[in-house]
């Protein structure tokens, strides 16, 4: 996954979250939909974790790896 798909997925997750808030109009998630710098690094790490996650393995095994790539 580049990183502007990671970028995207975040923003179009952000949206769904922006858009179920109260006040929130289109022009106002417009104006709201980019990523913070923590919103960035979470997108990153889940898709770290999927890219992870299709090897396959045990959970705790997985999750050590995903704690070692996303230091």
């Amino acid at each position: 996954m580049t990183k502007e798909q990671i970028n995207l997925a975040g923003r179009m997750i952000k949206v769904l979250q922006l858009a179920g808030q109260p006040g929130m109009d289109e022009v106002a998630i417009k104006l709201n939909c980019g990523l913070t710098y923590d919103e960035q690094k979470r997108a990153e790490m889940w898709a770290k974790a999927f890219e992870i996650a299709q090897k396959g393995g045990k959970l705790f095994d997985l999750a050590a790896e995903l704690l070692h790539e996303t230091a």
